[in-house]
């Protein structure tokens, strides 16, 4: 079980973050309160709080576009991949709230045309507060309300947003360090460097690839060390190490035994804290075992910072971002 794990092992975890890309760009909305307050760049500078206030939070004009209203981010350098993205609506109006939409598109069209980081559930009214996943790459930000609440029509009332993640190309504490060439059009996933799209095609073990998922499924060329491949690598100072912890005989579906798991965790933590370099895990089928082995580093880097962990909450948390992961009891037992 997870908790047993968590209760054998005391390594130390890296904690990985990235910035608040907000100061990078520009904020707009569809509309402005009696034509001139509320301005959409309020939600994007402190304070940090539910609190309302036309100088400090955004907000759109009653009644304007009964449709819907909106209210954009545009980023300064062009592409960004967003982690998450951080929301405080104003106190009190939750009514205001329901329904509304989360969209990172590459452009600026109205209704938007991207990807639909979230959509609030029915039934009920949405947490004026709220940390909302996305892992998606994009130009802009838009919150988007064509609900509304009663005869009002739709109404923006954002009091702070922040949102996370590093600039296209960019990965690491701070955005950073730049992610490898190797990495196709140079993109890779800000919390570890790995490329998102795969590796080029001359860096795959004879030019061969899953043409899905970009892995390289017969290795990689020497030399080229961030691939989805079937093992651990890493690259530091130029020369390349690497461990394979492949002792289950079993299906991707059969539980690995703890000690294979508590070992692997060790490895790579030794590693980092030796070599300070990029590190991938991967399994066979690129998530059953890394489900696992995710989950618990998390927990174990949560654990080092409170007395207590709610386990289940982790898994779920996962879960929204990949829902591959942990998809069956086993894997959570």
């Amino acid at each position: 079980m997870l908790l047993v794990w968590l209760i054998q092992t005391t390594v130390q975890l890296l904690v990985t973050a990235q910035i608040n890309l907000t100061p990078f760009g520009t904020a707009t909305q569809s509309s402005l309160y009696e034509g001139k307050l509320g301005d959409p760049q309020n939600a994007i500078l402190p304070p940090i709080t539910n609190y309302f206030t036309l100088d400090t939070c955004s907000h759109t004009a009653i009644g304007s576009d009964p449709s819907a209203d909106w209210w954009m981010f545009q980023f300064s350098f062009g592409f960004a991949y967003i982690t998450d993205i951080i929301i405080y609506y104003r106190e009190r109006t939750g009514i205001r709230m329901d329904g509304f939409k989360l969209y990172v598109t590459n452009t600026s069209t109205i209704p938007p045309d991207g990807f639909l980081c979230y959509e609030d559930p029915d039934p009920g009214l949405p947490n004026l507060t709220q940390i909302i996943p996305c892992s998606e790459v994009g130009k802009y930000v838009i919150y988007y309300d064509n609900k509304g609440a009663g005869n009002e029509g739709p109404v923006i009332e954002l009091c702070y947003i922040a949102i996370n993640g590093c600039p296209k190309g960019m990965w690491g504490t701070n955005c950073s360090e730049t992610c490898s060439s190797i990495c196709i059009d140079q993109h890779c996933h800000p919390e570890n460097g790995t490329c998102i799209w795969g590796c080029h095609p001359q860096t795959y073990l004879n030019e061969t690839c899953d043409t899905r998922s970009g892995a390289c499924t017969e290795g990689c060329v020497i030399g080229w060390q961030y691939c989805t491949c079937s093992e651990c690598k890493i690259k530091v100072r130029e020369e390349n190490y690497c461990f394979t912890q492949n002792k289950s005989n079993g299906t991707s579906d059969t539980m690995l035994p703890s000690n294979i798991i508590l070992d692997l965790l060790k490895n790579v933590n030794d590693c980092w804290e030796e070599n300070k370099g990029p590190i991938t895990v991967v399994c066979s089928d690129g998530c059953s075992k890394s489900g696992i082995f995710v989950a618990l580093r998390l927990i174990l880097e949560k654990l080092a910072i409170d007395d207590e962990i709610d386990v289940f909450q982790v898994v779920r948390t996962i879960q929204v971002r990949r829902p591959e992961f942990l998809m069956n009891f086993v894997s959570f037992q």
